[in-house]
């Protein structure tokens, strides 16, 4: 890590390291690297990464935007880092999620298996 100011900052090594260390065998493996991904190169609030929905990665003309729901009910938008775009892609091959769905999602197994449970009653 370097060091500038009171803020530590990942060298784009050490942010390679991180994201080349998470299995890409499964989809938990997938949606963590596209999470923390997003973190590091949007460098957003965490409450605003893991608020966005799948309709908040969007193209804008031929650019990929993200659109972040901040505290206060703002909004912001930004160019979407092509390390994102790559992560987020790969993982979104993997799963389908609805437009309004939260982008990073659980796949507690528990969970899935609570969710059929109760959808079959």
């Amino acid at each position: 890590m370097v060091k500038r100011g009171k803020t530590p900052v990942w060298s784009r090594e050490d942010a390679k390291k991180l994201l080349e260390s998470i299995p890409r065998d499964d989809l938990a493996g997938l949606r963590d690297r596209a999470l923390i991904s997003t973190m590091l190169f949007s460098f957003a609030q965490i409450s605003a990464v893991l608020s966005l929905k799948r309709q908040d990665l969007y193209y804008q003309g031929p650019t990929r935007w993200l659109r972040f729901h901040q505290k206060g009910g703002k909004e912001h938008e930004m160019p979407a880092h092509h390390q994102i775009e790559e992560t987020i892609d790969e993982y979104l091959s993997k799963v389908s999620i609805e437009e309004k769905q939260p982008l990073f999602q659980s796949v507690n197994k528990a969970g899935s298996a609570e969710r059929a449970r109760v959808e079959s009653v």
